[in-house]
């Protein structure tokens, strides 16, 4: 046993520096941030969902070290990824005041006047939208004339929904047309069935699975829509913006920027 034990420190010690340098790589400032960081550069945003490590000052795309200021958008104060509280209290970057944390549904933003930001921020939260195109339509909205989408969707193939077919951009549109609403179960069968659990770290079994995805009006945890980098752009293009750029990185990260037409 003890010669096992011993054997597994020896390995990882040894594996210390390679994910050290995965880690590197991973988070290495991406060339594709150049072309945003004009844009976002001492300007005042919004994210919807956030804080998210990917736009930190240490990751891939560090918007928020840029940034004058960036407030969020939360739909729930009380949901699976954190407790929060509406205020200023949204504390993304240890070198800045914290921002403004509003209580809102992202395709309800109401309490945010037309034209206040300069650019929008979305990571991993297009996906848990019923009806994305209303959303986006919402966030360009509250963006300045001109004013900048930085998006960012998983790339199923690395993900959990690696067996779910992309979703069509007809689907997406018709769902906006019809005035899907959040409850919207449409996709939850196929959710529940195609999961693939070995790449989801956030449950232990498939009833688990189950249980989650079933109460998805009050969690919004499933991914109404499936993406490739493709299906982002177009979905960009379907509610009034310009794409400017488009990056596809790991770990499973499609990101767009764009601006408002």
């Amino acid at each position: 046993m003890r010669k096992l034990v011993a054997t597994a420190k020896t390995i990882a010690t040894r594996l210390g520096p390679i994910r050290q340098a995965i880690g590197w790589y991973r988070n290495r400032t991406r060339a594709s941030f150049a072309d945003a960081e004009r844009l976002v550069a001492g300007k005042y945003g919004i994210e919807i969902g956030g804080p998210s490590p990917v736009f930190s000052r240490g990751g891939p795309f560090p918007v928020y070290a840029a940034a004058a200021s960036v407030d969020n958008i939360n739909f729930s104060d009380d949901n699976f990824w954190s407790e929060i509280k509406g205020g200023h209290n949204f504390h993304y970057d240890h070198q800045k005041p914290a921002g403004r944390q509003f209580i809102a549904d992202a395709i309800d933003l109401s309490q945010v006047a037309s034209a206040t930001y300069d650019f929008v921020l979305s990571s991993h939260a297009i996906e848990h939208i019923a009806n994305p195109i209303k959303a986006l339509h919402e966030w360009r909205r509250v963006l300045k004339p001109d004013g900048i989408l930085i998006i960012i969707a998983p790339d199923m193939r690395y993900t959990y929904d690696r067996l779910r077919p992309i979703t069509a951009i007809d689907h997406i549109q018709r769902d906006f047309e019809v005035g899907m609403r959040e409850d919207d179960a449409t996709h939850l069968e196929e959710i529940i069935a195609l999961h693939d659990l070995t790449n989801d770290g956030t449950v232990t079994s498939f009833a688990e699975h189950r249980e989650r995805t079933l109460d998805n009006a009050r969690q919004r945890i499933a991914h109404h829509h499936v993406f490739d980098i493709g299906l982002l752009e177009q979905l960009v293009a379907a509610a009034g913006f310009t794409a400017l750029a488009s990056d596809v990185f790991r770990p499973y990260h499609l990101l767009v920027i764009a601006r408002a037409a």
